[in-house]
C-alpha cells in the first residue's frame, strides 16, 4: 500500500519549533528542507521529511550564560566596547 503524505505549511512547523515562518520559509525556497513542494505561491512541507531533518540539526536554543543570570545592573552599566567612535559618540559612550 502506497504511504500518504502529510504537507504542512511552515505557520504549522513555526508554532511548534518557536521559529518564525519566514525564517522556516526561507529553508523551503532555498531547498534546505527537504520533502518540500510548491503550491501556486505558497510551500507545503511534508511533516514526516520535515521532522527527520529538524531532529538531525543540532538547534541549540539561546540562553543567558550562567555567569550573565541575575543580572542586576542598569543597561547603561554593562561594559560595551564600540568600534565607530561616531556611534559611540551617538549613543553617548565612550569607547576605550
Amino acid at each position: 500500500m502506497e504511504e500518504r503524505m502529510s504537507y504542512k505549511p511552515p505557520s504549522f512547523f513555526s508554532d511548534k519549533i518557536s521559529f518564525s515562518t519566514r525564517w522556516i520559509s526561507e529553508r523551503a525556497r532555498n531547498g534546505d528542507i527537504p520533502g518540500t513542494v510548491k503550491v501556486g505561491s505558497r510551500y507545503r512541507i511534508d511533516e514526516d521529511k520535515f521532522w527527520k531533518w529538524w531532529k538531525s540539526h543540532e538547534v541549540i536554543p539561546w540562553r543567558v550564560p550562567n555567569k550573565l543570570s541575575g543580572y542586576s545592573k542598569k543597561l547603561s552599566d554593562i561594559p560595551v566596547r564600540i568600534k565607530d567612535d561616531s556611534l559611540g559618540r551617538l549613543l553617548g559612550i565612550t569607547s576605550n
